[in-house]
C-alpha cells in the first residue's frame, strides 16, 4: 500500500486532542494520542486542540461563537452579549447593571439606562445621606423643624423653648428703644416738639411692654405709631 500524508486529528470522549500530519493509520502507540480516535480533516484546517468535535461543522470549519452560543454549546463571555446576532463587549451601563462593576455611591441606573445622580431623598433612603438633627426632608429639602416639632421629637424641652422666646422679647424691647434713642432721634426732639412728644408717647408704650400679663413669654406690641 501506497505511504499517504493526510492532515488529521485526533479525539478522545469528544474533545480534539492533537492535529497531525502523515499517515492516519500510523501506529500511535507510546504517544499521547495512543487510543484516540482519529479523523481527516481538510489540508490547511484551522482547529483548536482541547476544543470539543461539536464546535466544528462536519466539514472541519470552526462554528462561530454566536452559533455556539445559540446553540447552547457556549456560554456568552462574561463582559460581552448577544446584540443583533453580534458579539460585542458590555457596556459601562450594563457591566453594571449585570453587577460586574458597581454603581457609583450615589447614582443609579435610571428608565433610559443612564446614570444619574439620587434624589436628596433616595440618598436618605439608601443611608447614603443623613438627615441632619433638627431638620426634616420635605420635597427633596432638608428644612428646619419647628419648635413645636422639635419638641415632639425630644429635640428640645418647653424650658429651653421658653428661654428662647424670652431672650428673643427682650431683644426686640431693647431693639425698638434704641430706635428712639439714638443721636439723630434725641437731636430732633431737642428741636421738635411735636416729634418729641411723640417719641414720649412711643417710649412709655414700651416701657409698658414689660408690665403686660404673660411678659417676657408673651407680648402684644405697640403699634406703629400709637402712644399705647
Amino acid at each position: 500500500m501506497p505511504y499517504t500524508v493526510d492532515e488529521f486529528v485526533t479525539i478522545k470522549d469528544g474533545i480534539i486532542t492533537g492535529y497531525l500530519c502523515g499517515n492516519i493509520e500510523a501506529d500511535l502507540s507510546d504517544t499521547p494520542y495512543d487510543g484516540h480516535e482519529r479523523a481527516k480533516v481538510p489540508d490547511g484546517s484551522v482547529i483548536n486542540i482541547g476544543e470539543p468535535v461539536e464546535f466544528y461543522y462536519d466539514y472541519w470549519v470552526r462554528k462561530t461563537d454566536i452559533v455556539l452560543i445559540e446553540e447552547g454549546l457556549m456560554q456568552v463571555p462574561q463582559g460581552f452579549v448577544v446584540d443583533n446576532f453580534r458579539l460585542r463587549e458590555m457596556t459601562e451601563i450594563e457591566r453594571m447593571k449585570s453587577g460586574m462593576d458597581e454603581i457609583p455611591e450615589g447614582f443609579k441606573i435610571d428608565d433610559n439606562d443612564a446614570l444619574v445622580e439620587m434624589t436628596l431623598t433616595e440618598k436618605v433612603d439608601a443611608g447614603i445621606e443623613q438627615i441632619p438633627i433638627g431638620q426634616k426632608l420635605i420635597n427633596d429639602q432638608f428644612i428646619l423643624m419647628t419648635q413645636e416639632e422639635k419638641l415632639f421629637a425630644g429635640l428640645i424641652t418647653q424650658e429651653e423653648i421658653n428661654a428662647e422666646i424670652k431672650a428673643k422679647n427682650e431683644m426686640e424691647l431693647e431693639s425698638r428703644l434704641a430706635e428712639l434713642q439714638t443721636s439723630k432721634a434725641v437731636s430732633r426732639a431737642e428741636v421738635d416738639d411735636d416729634y418729641a412728644a411723640e417719641r414720649k408717647l412711643k417710649m412709655k408704650a414700651l416701657l409698658a411692654v414689660e408690665q403686660q400679663e404673660g411678659w417676657p413669654l408673651e407680648v402684644v406690641w405697640p403699634e406703629e405709631g400709637a402712644g399705647g
